[in-house]
């Protein structure tokens, strides 16, 4: 897997020194970076083109923030496209190159094309509710759901949660998935804290894709999770506040992810509009 490209490390430095600076701060961040090379003459070519977004203490990181590359070289083909806002990510890549060697044993392809999506966001709940008094012991759990394919060598993907007490210093296990080794579902973490506690929330999920005209299994990648992956806080009482600094409220059931609240609004505001010309048709 390539390293992350310089202005994409620029931003990931200025995000965490930003985290460090302000402990009720959030953000969301991503990178996609599309990359095809194809040594075969007379006209050998390479390009790689790269995106990367980071809204931090912005409202906009409560809206879909998308990204879209893609790189071409020869035959090469290399695709990569992410959507993130705090409490959800997305990630795909793709990339096609065809083996080395035709049917007459001739060499009529050399290179590769590879994609990787990087996407992650943070923030920063505080314990308080439900009427319980301060330094109540209480527990809350992230509920970690991703749903996605991958090709059978050629993608693969990596997502993970972690939560943590700002204020103790105390750390849930963290919650490691990789598709090489999980089947997708819903994975779930708990740590235990107190009331008048701060709690930090982070979810990160990576995407990968790579082909090669050296194997003729590698002709093409695919990793898949434009579905997921969505992060979700349940607490052990209900009424503990589950809405972080960034204003977005992680428990399960409270609200639809940004771009589907964006359509239901649309779709209320059609339903309005239509009953108003019902009723004025009626009254003429």
């Amino acid at each position: 897997m390539r390293l992350l490209p310089t202005h994409a490390l620029t931003l990931l430095a200025a995000l965490c020194g930003a985290g460090a600076a302000h402990a009720q701060s959030y953000n969301v961040f991503g990178t996609v970076t599309a990359e095809a090379s194809s040594r075969i003459a007379p006209v050998p070519a390479y390009q790689m083109n790269p995106a990367s977004v980071l809204r931090q203490d912005d409202p906009l990181a409560l809206q879909p923030n998308p990204l879209a590359v893609s790189a071409s070289a020869g035959p090469g083909v290399a695709n990569a496209k992410f959507i993130g806002s705090v409490g959800v990510l997305k990630a795909y890549a793709s990339t096609s190159f065809p083996y080395a060697y035709n049917a007459a044993n001739e060499v009529v392809n050399d290179g590769y094309a590879s994609a990787q999506v990087d996407g992650s966001f943070v923030d920063h709940i505080l314990v308080t509710g439900a009427g319980l008094s301060l330094l109540t012991p209480v527990t809350y759990s992230v509920v970690f759901t991703i749903a996605g394919t991958t090709s059978s060598q050629g993608g693969y993907a990596t997502a993970g949660a972690r939560l943590s007490d700002v204020d103790r210093g105390t750390y849930a296990a963290p919650l490691n998935w990789d598709s090489r080794s999980n089947a997708p579902g819903s994975f779930t973490v708990s740590i235990n804290t107190f009331v008048g506690d701060t709690l930090r929330l982070s979810g990160q999920l990576t995407a990968w894709a790579y082909s090669t005209s050296n194997s003729p299994t590698l002709s093409s990648g695919e990793a898949d999770f434009y579905n997921s992956a969505h992060f979700h806080l349940t607490p052990s009482i209900a009424g503990l506040n589950t809405t972080g600094a960034s204003g977005y409220n992680y428990l399960a059931s409270a609200v639809p992810e940004p771009a589907t609240a964006w359509l239901l609004g649309l779709g209320v505001a059609g339903l309005i509009g239509h009953r108003r010309r019902y009723s004025t048709s009626l009254s003429r």
